[in-house]
């Protein structure tokens, strides 16, 4: 194995280059991008980490989703669902009939998300993980610690932002 700042040979346990004194240890698990450990997800997620891995049904997504959405920073999902119903609402100026099945369409969509959120969620985390750890492999456990609780969390002022839009 060599050290992939200088190309120094080391040894497979070793941590830090002999050479460069580079961290290796960070390098090695990110590049295999191996699930994040619970603590890693505990910091992303904060406090509600042991509801959404454990519950089947994730009522905040069905009763709030566009904002739920932008809460948890899943921002493409929640333009998705505000996009989906901003056509729902321009339908129903212009054909009723269609604004009703696209509405019938949308809370199916709702509640099968609603189940699947929670496991949606952790490989969403997990991929935000191994995009940190891989970025700042450089970094110490503690910097990446951090790094990992700024990322993740929740925005409060995302859904609020866009509900006065």
């Amino acid at each position: 194995m060599n050290c992939p700042y200088c190309g120094t040979s080391i040894q497979e346990n070793q941590i830090f280059c002999p050479k460069c004194g580079n961290r290796i240890i960070n390098h090695i698990i990110t590049e295999n991008y191996e699930l994040s450990d619970t603590r890693e997800l505990e910091l992303y997620i904060d406090k509600n980490y042991k509801k959404i891995s454990n519950k089947a049904f994730s009522f905040p997504t069905f009763f709030l989703s566009v904002f739920y959405f932008f809460y948890r920073k899943m921002y493409l999902l929640a333009f998705f669902f505000a996009i989906l119903n901003i056509s729902i609402c321009f339908f129903a100026i212009i054909n009723y009939k269609i604004a009703l099945i696209l509405l019938v369409g949308a809370y199916l969509l709702s509640f099968i998300i609603a189940i699947k959120f929670n496991s949606i969620y952790i490989n969403f985390a997990n991929h935000k993980i191994n995009k940190i750890k891989k970025k700042h492999f450089q970094l110490s456990n503690y910097e990446i610690d951090e790094k990992i609780k700024d990322a993740g969390g929740t925005n409060l002022l995302s859904p609020v932002l866009f509900l006065t839009i």
